[in-house]
């Protein structure tokens, strides 16, 4: 059989509309049964990060959920945030108080409110991609790689506003696509009003106006300079800010009425060793393998110790925690194939970027601006909060579509080589999902 007739059939397969559906709908399953087994498996709020204690993310939402009101006594540790996040789970609190008064019910309710909320994740992912390429078969790829990211299915079930950040900033990118692709009106109030969501869980979701503000800024220049497009998107600009600064100007004014608390304000536990410069470490150590696990964020030593790209890499895919040393060999295969995608999604780009080959300008600087503003903002909060938990991979997660959509197109470049070359990559991503999933099912 020759090549191209296995390209026909391959494409003519997986392009079908009901076939396209039917493993569309196969993949927001398993990756939901993979969550919620994981979530059953371990302890509520195990492998996250400032849950417990009088003034963790546990304690606000009970505050919210008892009082029925935000407090204004304090902004110390986890209450200097944004509360958005914390008032949707105090809903699911109430809801769950109806059926027990188990605190560790209650909880639980939560972790699995956050799994299903984690699956529109993933619907937001897969309509972007839709917008982005014709090519199903890329998009159900793509798909996959982002539902089986072992950070996904590891922060699935956050109690922290990590969770609701990353859906409404995916929420929100999906609609900015949209936006560009029809200028539907509606797509670009739905844009400002997930945003202003995102950042009223979390402040790092005002990274996100950057991003959606260069989007707005090339769509722009991309149409001829009349007086009516330029009012037109003076309007449309208009418009959006209406929607989005409302419900932010609340929560962040509230915060700087109360506790004279500014935009950006992080309220850090103290005890924490410092680290060194991200950039003094900027490199893979060559014994990277030794140990797949993140560094002990709490160890004496740790300024000689971390390395930027390292710890953010495994921190990406196994948290900040420690693991059993039974699984480290998972672990290995896991890291070795991230830093082969890594690898060929750059050399993709750069291979993009000299050849010349960008069709569509504006998409192309909203990608790369959805990859480095947030790992420049990233790299200057480490400089200014030296700790190795501020090198957590964790603050880019919200952004990862960026990541998938580069390497959705470099999936799509590779297909065109070839029918082999096309297997070999879904062989690869599929292995990839495997091994992810069964890191965090091996228990």
């Amino acid at each position: 059989m020759s090549d191209s007739t296995l390209k026909n059939k391959y494409t003519s397969f997986f392009q079908k509309p009901d076939i396209h559906l039917w493993l569309f709908a196969a993949i927001m399953l398993s990756g939901l049964v993979v969550r919620l087994c994981f979530s059953a498996t371990v302890p509520w709020g195990s492998y996250q990060h400032d849950v417990g204690g009088d003034l963790g993310h546990k304690a606000v939402i009970e505050y919210i959920a008892g009082h029925l009101r935000l407090n204004s006594e304090t902004n110390s540790w986890q209450y200097s945030h944004p509360q958005l996040h914390y008032i949707i789970c105090a809903v699911v609190y109430r809801i769950a108080q109806l059926f027990s008064s188990d605190i560790n019910v209650i909880m639980s309710a939560i972790e699995t409110f956050c799994v299903f909320a984690s699956m529109i994740s993933v619907f937001a992912v897969y309509k972007t991609l839709l917008y982005l390429f014709k090519d199903k078969t890329a998009v159900l790829f793509g798909t996959f790689l982002y539902t089986f990211m072992p950070s996904n299915i590891l922060m699935s079930r956050y109690l922290n506003n990590d969770s609701t950040l990353i859906v409404f900033t995916n929420l929100s990118i999906m609609f900015a696509v949209k936006w560009y692709k029809t200028k539907k009106i509606s797509a670009l109030l739905l844009t400002a009003l997930l945003a202003a969501f995102a950042m009223s869980s979390k402040a790092s979701g005002i990274i996100l106006i950057p991003i959606l503000g260069l989007l707005f800024l090339f769509s722009l220049a991309k149409e001829r300079f009349t007086k009516e497009n330029i009012l037109l998107y003076l309007r449309n600009f208009g418009t959006f800010l209406l929607v989005f600064i409302p419900l932010p100007a609340y929560i962040f004014g509230r915060m700087y009425v109360l506790f004279n608390q500014p935009l950006g304000f992080i309220s850090t536990p103290g005890g924490l060793p410092e680290t060194g410069s991200p950039l003094s470490g900027f490199y893979f150590p060559l014994n990277m393998l030794e140990n797949p696990f993140a560094i002990d964020p709490f160890a004496e030593n740790i300024k000689d110790l971390i390395h930027y790209p390292e710890y953010l890499l495994k921190t990406a895919l196994f948290g900040e925690f420690r693991h059993s040393s039974e699984k480290i060999l998972l672990a290995r295969i896991v890291i070795v194939l991230a830093i082969v995608l890594l690898a060929a999604g750059t050399a993709f780009c750069i291979y993009r970027v000299f050849s010349g080959k960008i069709h569509d300008f504006p998409i192309a600087i909203f990608i790369a601006a959805g990859v480095l503003i947030p790992v420049i903002f990233h790299i200057g909060a480490c400089i200014s909060l030296p700790y190795a938990c501020t090198f957590n991979y964790r603050y880019l997660a919200p952004f990862m579509v960026f990541t998938v959509i580069i390497l959705t197109r470099a999936f799509i470049f590779a297909s065109k080589k070839g029918a082999v070359l096309r297997y070999l990559s879904a062989a690869f991503l599929l292995t990839f999902a495997i091994s992810s999933s069964l890191f965090y099912l091996y228990f």
